[in-house]
Protein backbone atom coordinates (compact mmCIF):
# COMPACT_ATOMS: atom_id res chain seq x y z
CA UNK A 1 0.00 0.00 0.00
CA UNK A 2 1.42 3.24 -1.21
CA UNK A 3 1.27 6.57 1.25
CA UNK A 4 1.76 9.74 0.76
CA UNK A 5 2.86 11.67 4.62
CA UNK A 6 3.09 15.65 2.93
CA UNK A 7 5.27 16.78 5.62
CA UNK A 8 4.72 20.29 5.13
CA UNK A 9 5.36 21.08 9.30
CA UNK A 10 7.91 19.26 10.63
CA UNK A 11 5.68 18.86 13.59
CA UNK A 12 6.40 15.03 14.82
CA UNK A 13 7.45 14.73 11.39
CA UNK A 14 10.40 11.85 12.59
CA UNK A 15 7.92 10.04 14.77
CA UNK A 16 5.54 9.90 12.33
CA UNK A 17 7.72 8.78 9.06
CA UNK A 18 9.15 6.07 11.79
CA UNK A 19 5.68 4.77 12.82
CA UNK A 20 4.45 4.82 8.96
CA UNK A 21 8.01 2.47 7.78
CA UNK A 22 7.36 0.06 9.87
CA UNK A 23 3.89 -0.70 9.22
CA UNK A 24 4.28 -4.07 7.15
CA UNK A 25 3.37 -3.35 3.44
CA UNK A 26 3.25 0.21 3.88
CA UNK A 27 5.60 2.06 0.94
CA UNK A 28 6.20 5.30 2.77
CA UNK A 29 6.57 8.61 0.24
CA UNK A 30 7.67 11.57 2.20
CA UNK A 31 6.82 14.71 -0.05
CA UNK A 32 7.63 18.40 1.15
CA UNK A 33 5.37 20.72 -1.07
CA UNK A 34 2.29 20.39 -2.45
CA UNK A 35 3.21 19.68 -6.14
CA UNK A 36 5.23 17.07 -4.70
CA UNK A 37 2.34 15.63 -3.30
CA UNK A 38 0.68 15.68 -6.61
CA UNK A 39 3.42 14.34 -8.20
CA UNK A 40 3.29 10.77 -6.61
CA UNK A 41 -0.46 11.02 -5.92
CA UNK A 42 -0.67 8.19 -9.06
CA UNK A 43 -1.01 4.93 -7.10
CA UNK A 44 -1.43 5.83 -3.37
CA UNK A 45 -3.87 4.69 -1.44
CA UNK A 46 -3.64 7.14 1.45
CA UNK A 47 -2.61 10.50 2.79
CA UNK A 48 -1.28 11.56 6.47
CA UNK A 49 -1.23 15.32 5.83
CA UNK A 50 -1.94 18.18 7.91
CA UNK A 51 -4.41 21.44 7.35
CA UNK A 52 -3.21 23.43 4.80
CA UNK A 53 -3.83 27.04 3.44
CA UNK A 54 -7.21 26.77 1.01
CA UNK A 55 -5.75 27.07 -2.64
CA UNK A 56 -3.35 23.59 -1.62
CA UNK A 57 -6.08 21.84 -0.49
CA UNK A 58 -8.50 22.93 -3.14
CA UNK A 59 -5.79 21.28 -5.64
CA UNK A 60 -5.30 17.92 -3.44
CA UNK A 61 -8.92 17.68 -3.11
CA UNK A 62 -9.15 17.74 -6.86
CA UNK A 63 -6.84 15.42 -7.20
CA UNK A 64 -8.05 12.90 -4.86
CA UNK A 65 -11.76 13.23 -6.37
CA UNK A 66 -10.71 11.97 -9.80
CA UNK A 67 -11.32 9.55 -11.30
CA UNK A 68 -8.15 7.49 -11.69
CA UNK A 69 -7.41 8.03 -7.96
CA UNK A 70 -7.07 5.46 -5.52
CA UNK A 71 -6.91 7.69 -2.67
CA UNK A 72 -9.06 5.61 0.12
CA UNK A 73 -8.27 7.92 3.38
CA UNK A 74 -6.82 11.02 4.63
CA UNK A 75 -5.50 11.31 8.34
CA UNK A 76 -5.11 14.74 9.50
CA UNK A 77 -2.09 14.98 12.06
CA UNK A 78 -3.69 18.54 13.18
CA UNK A 79 -6.33 19.34 14.82
CA UNK A 80 -7.62 21.23 12.47
CA UNK A 81 -9.04 20.39 8.04
CA UNK A 82 -10.78 23.66 8.06
CA UNK A 83 -8.88 23.94 4.54
CA UNK A 84 -9.87 21.16 2.89
CA UNK A 85 -13.36 21.25 3.92
CA UNK A 86 -14.02 24.36 2.43
CA UNK A 87 -12.57 22.99 -0.70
Amino acid sequence: MKVIYWARLKLAAQAIEQALGAVPGCRLVVVEKVDELLAALPGAEGLVLYDAPRADAERVVAAVNAPDSRVRWMHFVSAGREGFEAA
